[in-house]
């Protein structure tokens, strides 16, 4: 709809593309979702996408690379938060240790049956572990129901949805972040993770950025493995993390926006 507006006035919109490198669009064959996404993407005067592999991906599918600019969806300024923590949440994180945290929907892409199979192993692993579970409460409530069943509803804390200075302080408070998902690509919330020196563990969906433990998706026991080798060695980890995401993407992205509008209006 953007893009059609900006025709009829005679100019073309950018396009920002954050999503990974499993989609649909990118796979052989033919659909509707195809067609619109390759439409959008010609359409488009500049694409901003968040890692080298998806401005593959898309030049893949007959887009000029020259127009695809791979920023990744985080800066440093991103960071920035004031602590912000609920009584409740201070009593689970003084009551368990280590922490561990995930920003989950209870949706098949999220894979949270996942982490529900890791969490016996894990109770045996680390008896007094707990897991902070950021996100929509809604369609949580058979795997919930599951883990009390098993005597494990004391480790977890649902908070529901958090603003960004509750989720970043929650993080900075974690041993460890697990990410699930294989379609988030270069996750936003995955690198503020990594920039307040907390390790990841995520699903490897060939994009994970650098300093990332990636685990083989929809595996719990494999889960479990890469959790239990990065808490062997978390602090090794942590500093492992220092200095690797000062990037300024913010001014990245405007400098193109910038290019694109002047291109735009020359042609104009």
């Amino acid at each position: 709809m953007a893009q059609g507006i900006a025709f009829c006035y005679g100019r073309k919109s950018a396009l920002s593309f954050h999503a990974g490198v499993v989609q649909q669009c990118f796979t052989p064959g033919v659909s509707i979702q195809k067609i619109m996404a390759r439409r959008a993407f010609h359409m488009a005067q500049g694409i901003i996408c968040n890692s080298e592999p998806v401005r593959k991906c898309i030049a893949n599918m007959g887009i000029p690379s020259e127009k695809i600019a791979a920023i990744p969806c985080f800066s440093k300024q991103y960071v920035q938060h004031t602590t912000s923590l609920t009584p409740q949440e201070e009593h689970f994180l003084a009551e368990h240790s280590p922490i561990f945290q995930s920003y989950l929907f209870f949706r098949a892409e999220y894979a949270p049956e996942t982490i529900f199979t890791a969490l016996p192993r894990l109770k045996q692993l680390f008896p007094t572990f707990g897991l902070i579970l950021v996100g929509p409460l809604q369609g949580g409530e058979s795997l919930m129901a599951k883990a009390a069943e098993q005597g494990l509803a004391e480790q977890i804390l649902q908070t529901g949805e958090k603003d960004h200075d509750g989720f970043l302080s929650l993080v900075k408070r974690s041993d460890l972040v697990i990410r699930t998902p294989v379609s988030d690509g270069v996750c936003s919330s995955v690198m503020e993770a990594l920039a307040l020196k907390v390790p990841v563990v995520a699903s490897d969906n060939g994009t994970r950025p650098v300093g990332v433990v990636c685990f083989d998706p929809n595996n719990p026991h494999d889960l479990v493995g890469k959790i239990e080798l990065t808490m062997a060695n978390l602090t090794q980890k942590k500093n492992a993390l220092s200095g690797l995401f000062d990037r300024d993407t913010l001014q990245e992205e405007l400098s193109f926006l910038q290019a694109i509008a002047a291109e735009d209006k020359i042609k104009g």
